[in-house]
């Protein structure tokens, strides 16, 4: 019997016959049950490139974030939320390099950084025109031959309303300034360890005089912000970091929580934007930041959020230009940094 050899050519052909006999199939599978290393593998030629220009964000060794390769000079855009410092990135090719923040769109939860790279690198290519239809396929890179996961568009692009934030405490004004009377159970404050007569002073350095002050300072945030406290508690004064909550949430408790995060935790950070597109795609929340693709390969979108058990939400292409143009202008203003081109697909 003779040998039976296939050749690398002949094995494209192969997964792309299978691919057109498999997505059909999947339509009919759970967004959970789709992603099993055969269906996945029916995606990688969809994601061969963008992976090339996906970087692993990393604090202290471990990833928090997906990033996407905007510019060839090795500016990253990606999730803002997560982020803390310093940072490091991890390319394509498994090199680890050191990563500058240069600026945060708050309004997007987008962060822009520079790698520390001395080569020019493999960029993102955006898709332009309509932006995909529900139904259509996606799928998010990861720095593999296979996307991390798949999924199809659920709701067409819309905005994204901010939730209200909170603190989770009982106020009440003192001469020192609004004193927390209680702590609510299962909240932000006391996740962060604040207790009864405290005394809350600042927030983010603005000077709180009254319970009144920091509750509309505090609604002017948004769920999933970080805010630093400054509190009294006895003689001794403390800083105090709190991500802050969401109100709905606080106040059905442990059952709305419970449903919120079947399937995994949630991105802290999940609402609130302008526009977004909603997908089922399944995804932690170190596994945002990074480009969308399409089955061509473009990239329709940047994933900012995992928002529920069967949604997570994706910038649209259309709207990069703008916030990469807003980053960069902020950040020249600042240090005098170099213009950035988009690589724009079909």
């Amino acid at each position: 019997m003779l040998p039976f050899r296939v050749d690398h050519h002949f094995r494209g052909l192969i997964w792309g016959a299978i691919s057109l006999l498999l997505i059909p199939c999947v339509t009919t599978l759970a967004a959970s049950e789709r992603n099993t290393s055969l269906v996945k593998r029916a995606f990688r030629d969809a994601t061969r490139e963008a992976s090339r220009s996906t970087v692993h964000v990393m604090v202290d060794g471990r990833r928090v974030a997906l990033g996407a390769i905007v510019s060839a000079e090795g500016h990253v855009l990606t999730k803002a939320s997560e982020l803390d410092e310093p940072l490091r990135c991890q390319l394509f090719e498994g090199e680890i390099v050191d990563a500058t923040l240069i600026g945060v769109d708050e309004q997007w939860d987008v962060a822009l950084l520079q790698l520390d790279v001395d080569r020019t690198l493999s960029t993102v290519k955006w898709r332009q025109g309509e932006p995909p239809p529900v139904g259509s396929w996606l799928a998010t890179p990861g720095l593999q031959s296979v996307p991390i996961s798949i999924g199809v568009v659920s709701v067409a692009e819309r905005e994204i309303e901010r939730r209200r934030p909170a603190l989770g405490v009982v106020l009440e004004d003192s001469s020192q300034g609004p004193r927390i009377h209680r702590v609510l159970d299962n909240s932000a404050a006391a996740g962060a360890g604040l207790r009864t007569d405290d005394v809350v002073t600042h927030l983010d350095g603005q000077a709180m005089s009254d319970r009144d002050e920091l509750i509309e300072t505090i609604r002017e945030r948004r769920p999933g912000d970080r805010v630093r406290l400054d509190v009294l508690r006895g003689d001794e004064t403390l800083e105090v970091e709190v991500v802050l909550g969401e109100w709905a949430q606080m106040v059905h408790g442990d059952r709305a929580n419970f449903h919120a995060n079947l399937g995994g935790r949630l991105s802290d950070r999940r609402s609130g934007f302008p526009v977004a597109l909603q997908h089922d795609t399944v995804l932690r929340p170190n596994q945002c930041g990074g480009p969308l693709v399409g089955l061509d390969g473009y990239a329709v979108g940047l994933n900012i959020a995992r928002a529920s058990r069967i949604g997570s939400y994706a910038i649209p292409a259309s709207a990069i230009p703008g916030i990469l143009e807003g980053l960069l202008a902020a950040a020249e203003g600042a240090n005098g940094a170099e213009e950035v081109v988009l690589t724009n697909g079909a």
